[in-house]
Formats: structure tokens, sequence, C-alpha cells
């Protein structure tokens, strides 16, 4: 899984985030809308939890504590 990837909306030049490092930015604000999209963004099928908890979430706590 890779952390980012291109947009093909900008002609592939601009890297976007993951839904995962998303999901650890918006967790990251703990502003209320933020934590409301999380909790949508957890329903997407596709979402690659072990590697949102074992690569992203960890380090982003460690850091925060």
């Amino acid at each position: 899984m890779r952390s980012s990837c291109r947009s093909r909306a900008f002609g592939g030049d601009v890297l976007v985030p993951s839904i995962e490092d998303l999901i650890i930015l918006k967790l990251m604000s703990g502003e209320d809308k933020d934590v409301e999209d999380v909790k949508r963004l957890l329903r997407l099928p596709n979402l690659d939890l072990p590697y949102l908890l074992r690569v992203r979430a960890m380090p982003a706590l460690i850091r925060i504590y």
C-alpha cells in the first residue's frame, strides 16, 4: 500500500494522501467534524485497516504523547 497516489483529475501531477493517511490527519486534529468524517471513512470497503494501525496510527500516537 502506498501512502499517496497521483491524482488523474490534476493530470497526474498532484499527490493525494491515501484514505488511511487522511484518517490519521483527521484524528490528530480532534475537531468534532473530523471525528465524524473518520466514522464515515472507516466504513469504506477498501480501507486497509492493518496498514492503518501498524504503519500510520502507532507512530502518530507516539508523536502526540
